[in-house]
C-alpha cells in the first residue's frame, strides 16, 4: 500500500481522479463527476467520514489523504511559559531553548491529522509520497506533519510543474527520495524561526511602547520593510511642491507637407522658469523658417517580453484589470489546480530546453478565441536561439505557461482575464521582434535649436498580440521620461540643410508631476527589486534573490498590512494610515525598516536552499539580530500612538487616558499608575464622550444607573478624589 499526502482536499480529489479506479460509494471519481454539484454533497460527506481516497494505479493500491495547508505551527510564547500570557517588557527578548511545533487546534484539523497519523504508521504502508506544492513551504508542510506523526516509513517526493494527467503519471515514475529536498525544508524552517523571533519580540515590545491591549503594533522583518517604503512614498508626496515651468514648442512642416512637433533646447536643458524669458525667444523667432541642422534614422528591435513569473503576472493583472495581488494568486492557483496553467508560485520567467518540443502542441491547444494569433505565431514559430529557453535560469519551477488542456467556457470572467494574460504571454514569446524606425531631427530657427524624436513601427512582431489589451502599458513596456518618443504613422523623409516651414510656435505651460502613491503593481515591483526602480528585465532578474518576500508570500504581506490597519486601499492606491506614519517615525530600529536588510535575508535563505549556507549559521545570525533589535526597542520611551486620547490623567499627571477593553485607563500604567474609569461605573454605561466630561471636571447629564440588587435609578456622574488617598473614582449624584 502506498500513501500519498496532498496539501489540500481539492488537490487530493484531482490526484484521485488521475490515478483512477477510485470509488465514492458506487460512483467512480472522474473530472467530469467532480463538476457535478449534486455529487459534490456526497463527496464532502465521504471525505469528512473517511479522510482519504482509495485508488488503484498500475496495479498498486494508493491511499490519498490530505492536510489543510499549514497544519502544523510553531508554538506561541505563552505555550512555552504561562508568564507570556501577559506581555511584560522585562520578559523580552524571548528565545526558546528548543523550538516546538504542534498541530493547529481547530477540531477539523486535529481530526484529519489522526487519519494521517494512522495511515503514515499503518503496517501495510510501504511508501509515503509527499505530493504537497512543489516549493519551499510545501516541503516544510509535509516534513512537519511527518515529524509529528512519528512515522519511520520511507518517504518519496512527487515534484510537479502542472496537474495534467500526463505530468502526474510521468512524475510518479520519476519519484525521488524526500530527503533529497532537505535543503528546502531547512530554508523554510529558518525563515519560519527567524520571522517568529523577530515578530513575537518586536510586536510585544512595540505594543508595550506604542500601543494598548486594543491597539496592537505588529512588527515584522518583511511587512515593516514594505510599510516603510509605502510611508516614505507618502512623505515624499506630502512634501511635494508643485512647480510651474515653460517650454517652447514649434510645429514644423516639410516640403512634402509632413508635420512634426519639436521642442526648444540648449546645453542647459529645455525648460524655462520664467514665462517672459520664453516669450522673448518666441517673439524673436516670429515669421522665421527653420533649417535642418542634423537628422538621423536608425532601426531598432525590441525583443518579445519574457514569460510570466508570479510577480509580473500580478503586476500586469493589477494594471490591466485592477485585480489585487491576492486575487491574481488565487485565480492562478485555481487555474493550476484545474490543469490549465503550470505551477504559479514561480520566480522564473524562463523554460528548460526540454520544453522546446512541447511549445507547438501547447499553442495549438489554446482556445479558439486565439486562432488568429495562433495562426500567426505557428507560421513563424521561433524556437531556436530563443532567450526564454535557459536551463541556468530555472530552479524548482519554470515560467507560468498554459498546459495542453484547452480552457472551456466554464471559467469566470476573472479567470478568463488571468488565463488570457498567460496565453498571450506564451504567444508573444515565440513571435518575432518588433522593429522600429527611429527618427531624430535637430532644427535651427534663428539662433535657437529645436529637437524632435519619433519612431515608426516597421514590423509589429510580438506586438500584434497586444491589440486586444486596449493600449494599456504593461510592465515590460514601461519607459523612462528620457526615453520617451513620439509614435508616428509614417517616416519623415528629410535631409540636412533642408528648409522647414514653422506652422506654429508658442510657449506651453507645464507643471512638475507629483510622485504617485504605490499601487499593488508598483509595490510588487519594489518588493521584487528591493525598493530599487528598475526597468530593464536583465537587471530585475539579477536582483530577484535580494527581493523582499517571495512570489508566494507578497500578496499576503499586502493583505496583512491592510488587516493590521497600517494601510488602506483607495481605488488602486495603497495609502498608509496615521498609525503607520507614526510607527515608522518613532521606531528606532533602522534595520527592521530597511528593504536592503530583509532582501539580504531572503538572499541568504536562497543560499540555505541551495546548500551554500548552513541553516545553523543563518539561525544564529537571525537570533542575534532579533535580540539586539528587541533590546534597542526597549530603551525607547513609552508613547501611545495610533489611537485617540481622551484627556490628561488626573492622578499621575503624566499619562493620557485611552480606551481599553473594560475601562478607560492611563497610558502610564506600566510605570505604576492605577487610574481607571470602568465602563460600568455606578451601573451606568460609560462612553468616551462621558469620560471627556469627567476628566474636564464636569458633571454629566442624567444617566440611567443600576444598583447591585437590580434597582434602576437616575443620576448624574462626577469624577472625585477619594478622601483617604490620591485615587479618583466616579460617583453618582442624585439627579
Amino acid at each position: 500500500m502506498i500513501v500519498m499526502y496532498a496539501e489540500k482536499q481539492d488537490i487530493a480529489e484531482k490526484l484521485a481522479a488521475i490515478l483512477g479506479k477510485c470509488f465514492v460509494g458506487d460512483t467512480e471519481l472522474t473530472f467530469d463527476v467532480l463538476l457535478n454539484s449534486e455529487f459534490k454533497k456526497k463527496l464532502t460527506a465521504y471525505e469528512n467520514e473517511k479522510g482519504f481516497f482509495r485508488c488503484v494505479f498500475e496495479g498498486k493500491e494508493y491511499l490519498i489523504t490530505w492536510g489543510f495547508g499549514h497544519m502544523a505551527e510553531l508554538k506561541q510564547a505563552k505555550e512555552y511559559d504561562p508568564k507570556y500570557k501577559v506581555w511584560k517588557e522585562e520578559n523580552f527578548p524571548f528565545v526558546p531553548e528548543h523550538f516546538q511545533i504542534q498541530i493547529k487546534k481547530e477540531a477539523n484539523v486535529r481530526r484529519q491529522f489522526q487519519v494521517i497519523k494512522k495511515l503514515f504508521n499503518d503496517t501495510k504502508t510501504e511508501i509515503i509520497i509527499n505530493a504537497t506544492d512543489s516549493d519551499r513551504e510545501g516541503q516544510l508542510i509535509f516534513d512537519w506533519v511527518r515529524s509529528l506523526s512519528k512515522t519511520k516509513k520511507q518517504c518519496k517526493r512527487l515534484w510537479l510543474n502542472s496537474y495534467t494527467e500526463e505530468e502526474v503519471k510521468k512524475s510518479l515514475n520519476e519519484l525521488k527520495s524526500n530527503d533529497d529536498y532537505i535543503n528546502l525544508t531547512r530554508a523554510a524552517r529558518c525563515r519560519s524561526l527567524a520571522d517568529w523571533l523577530v515578530g513575537i519580540n518586536l510586536t510585544a515590545v512595540g505594543t508595550l511602547k506604542y500601543g494598548t491591549s486594543r491597539n496592537m503594533f505588529t512588527i515584522g522583518r518583511v511587512q515593516t520593510a514594505v510599510l516603510y517604503m509605502i510611508v516614505e512614498k507618502e512623505l515624499e508626496l506630502r512634501q511635494f511642491k508643485k512647480e510651474t515651468y515653460y517650454v517652447i514648442e514649434a510645429l514644423c512642416r516639410t516640403k512634402d507637407n509632413k508635420e512634426f512637433a519639436s521642442t526648444w533646447f540648449n546645453e542647459d536643458g529645455n525648460k524655462f522658469s520664467s514665462k517672459e524669458e520664453a516669450e522673448e525667444i518666441v517673439k524673436s523667432l516670429k515669421d522665421l523658417n527653420g533649417k535642418v541642422l542634423d537628422c538621423s534614422e536608425n532601426e531598432t528591435k525590441k525583443k518579445p517580453p519574457l514569460l510570466y513569473d508570479l510577480t509580473i503576472l500580478q503586476m500586469d493583472a493589477n494594471i490591466k484589470y485592477g485585480l489585487t495581488a491576492k486575487e491574481t494568486l488565487q485565480i492562478a492557483q485555481k487555474l493550476y489546480q484545474s490543469q490549465l496553467v503550470t505551477y504559479p508560485r514561480t520566480d522564473s520567467r524562463y523554460l528548460p530546453r526540454d520544453q522546446k518540443s512541447k511549445i507547438e502542441r501547447i499553442i495549438k491547444s489554446l482556445p479558439n478565441v486565439y486562432d488568429d494569433l495562433k495562426e500567426n505565431v505557428l507560421d513563424h514559430l521561433i524556437l531556436e536561439n530563443n532567450r526564454v529557453f535557459d536551463d541556468n535560469k530555472v530552479n524548482s519551477h519554470y515560467a507560468i505557461i498554459p498546459t495542453y488542456k484547452t480552457a472551456t467556457e466554464d471559467l469566470s470572467q476573472k479567470e478568463i482575464m488571468v488565463y488570457g494574460l498567460v496565453a498571450r504571454s506564451l504567444i508573444k514569446a515565440f513571435m518575432g521582434d518588433a522593429v522600429y524606425s527611429n527618427n531624430k531631427i535637430v532644427i535651427g530657427i534663428g539662433d535657437e535649436t529645436f529637437a524632435f524624436r519619433g519612431r515608426n513601427i516597421i514590423k509589429e512582431g510580438w506586438r500584434a498580440a497586444e491589440k486586444k489589451l486596449n493600449n494599456i502599458k504593461l510592465d515590460y513596456e514601461e519607459e523612462s521620461e528620457d526615453e520617451a518618443v513620439n509614435d508616428i504613422t509614417s517616416d519623415i523623409k528629410i535631409n540636412v540643410d533642408d528648409e522647414v516651414a514653422i506652422s506654429e510656435i508658442n510657449v506651453a505651460e507645464k507643471t512638475s508631476r507629483a510622485p504617485a502613491r504605490f499601487t499593488e503593481r508598483s509595490i510588487l515591483q519594489s518588493m521584487e527589486t528591493c525598493g530599487k526602480k528598475v526597468m530593464k528585465e536583465e537587471i530585475r532578474e539579477a536582483l530577484k534573490e535580494h527581493g523582499i518576500g517571495t512570489p508566494a508570500t507578497r500578496a499576503d504581506i499586502i493583505e496583512k498590512l491592510i488587516s493590521s490597519s497600517y494601510i488602506t486601499r483607495k481605488g488602486r492606491y495603497l495609502i498608509p494610515t496615521e498609525k503607520a506614519m507614526k510607527l515608522i517615525e518613532k521606531l528606532p530600529i533602522e534595520k527592521i525598516k530597511s528593504p536592503d536588510f530583509t532582501g539580504e535575508w531572503e538572499y541568504k535563505l536562497s543560499l540555505v536552499e541551495k546548500g551554500e549556507l548552513s541553516s545553523e549559521d543563518f539561525f544564529k545570525e537571525s537570533k542575534d539580530t532579533a535580540i539586539s533589535m528587541t533590546e534597542k526597542l526597549k530603551t525607547t520611551q513609552r508613547e501611545i500612538i495610533g489611537c485617540n486620547t481622551l484627556g490628561k490623567c488626573p492622578e499621575c499627571e503624566n499619562g493620557q487616558i485611552i480606551e481599553g477593553t473594560k475601562g478607560y485607563g492611563c497610558t502610564n500604567y506600566a510605570n505604576g499608575c492605577k487610574f481607571i474609569i470602568w465602563k460600568n461605573a455606578c451601573g451606568a454605561k460609560i462612553n468616551s464622550t462621558t469620560v471627556k466630561i469627567l476628566l474636564n471636571g464636569g458633571t454629566t447629564g442624567k444617566v440611567i444607573c443600576k444598583k447591585k440588587d437590580g434597582t434602576i435609578y437616575t443620576a448624574r456622574l462626577k469624577l472625585v478624589k477619594e478622601k483617604d488617598n490620591e485615587h479618583y473614582k466616579v460617583v453618582a449624584i442624585k439627579a
